[in-house]
């Protein structure tokens, strides 16, 4: 008896050891802010390891269904009947999206018909100019982005026209901006910044996407970015850790400290919107 004793304890004695390792992969735009959390988390949690994936935000929801993700990042909201009822979302960030274009294109904004009908209509040409057509570029129907970019700018559940030139990532959206005479694409602020001169951010309906813009809800091309995990199907260590992590993002001073520099917005801006109207429930 004592024997059986001693070998329980000294057993959760090594668990209690053995460190937890978290996957989180998910929306390019979310992984900067997340893996600058990480590093933070690990720091205070030495026995944690946090491995985190950029990939679409509908494969990595697909990965968590599997098991192959304890944290999926995603642009756009996962309905229940899609992933099933067990799934937990948080709002960790408030992002904002911008139409960019290749330097040498003379606009310097989209009107929202522009925004709308250069990507359902096949031979546009850019104001102002006799033989510069507009080039599309978009992300496939994986991408949480080109959601959102159909959400907010097409909306009806209309699809891209079969003229746009599909992308596998946001970095080749971007290149292929960059280095395209007319083209324009739709991608998240973060990542607009990363490019720098090498695209223009254009203004949406003759407003630029600032902080102020943002925070008093003038600059509408906005979104939340979301993380998901299931509680029921992960082990008590792993859900504390997971759990962990996800409130030390969604932190107010880490949010202040963080998000900025991240290309995104504190989501308690999102919670100003709403309370004032300005913003639809998500």
């Amino acid at each position: 008896m004592k024997r059986a004793i001693l070998l329980g304890f000294l057993f959760i004695c090594a668990l209690s050891g053995q460190g937890v390792e978290i996957h989180v992969g998910g929306s390019t735009a979310l992984a900067p802010l997340v893996e600058q959390a990480t590093v933070r988390y690990a720091a205070q949690h030495p026995k944690v390891t946090i491995k985190v994936q950029r990939m679409g935000s509908k494969a990595a929801m697909e990965a968590l269904a599997q098991g192959r993700l304890e944290i999926a990042l995603s642009d756009v909201e996962a309905r229940p009947v899609e992933h099933g009822e067990s799934y937990k979302v948080s709002h960790l960030i408030l992002q904002a999206f911008v139409f960019v274009a290749h330097p040498g294109v003379p606009a310097a904004g989209l009107s929202v018909d522009q925004a709308r009908d250069f990507f359902l209509k096949k031979g546009a040409q850019w104001p102002g100019t006799e033989s510069l057509p507009v080039v599309p570029i978009v992300r496939g129907a994986e991408s949480g982005t080109a959601a959102v970019q159909r959400h907010l700018t097409i909306g009806g559940g209309q699809d891209f026209g079969a003229h746009c030139q599909t992308r596998a990532s946001t970095d080749d959206v971007l290149r292929t901006v960059s280095s395209t005479p007319g083209a324009v694409g739709f991608v998240e602020l973060s990542n607009a910044m990363r490019f720098g001169t090498r695209v223009k951010v254009l203004t949406y309906d003759g407003v630029s996407c600032l902080a102020r813009t943002v925070k008093d809800g003038s600059y509408p091309l906005l979104d939340l970015g979301r993380a998901y995990h299931r509680p029921s199907t992960l082990p008590p260590r792993v859900l504390k850790e997971v759990e962990g992590l996800i409130a030390l993002i969604r932190d107010p001073d880490f949010q202040l400290e963080s998000a900025f520099g991240n290309g995104g917005f504190p989501v308690q801006w999102y919670r100003d919107l709403r309370a004032e109207g300005l913003a639809p429930a998500r």
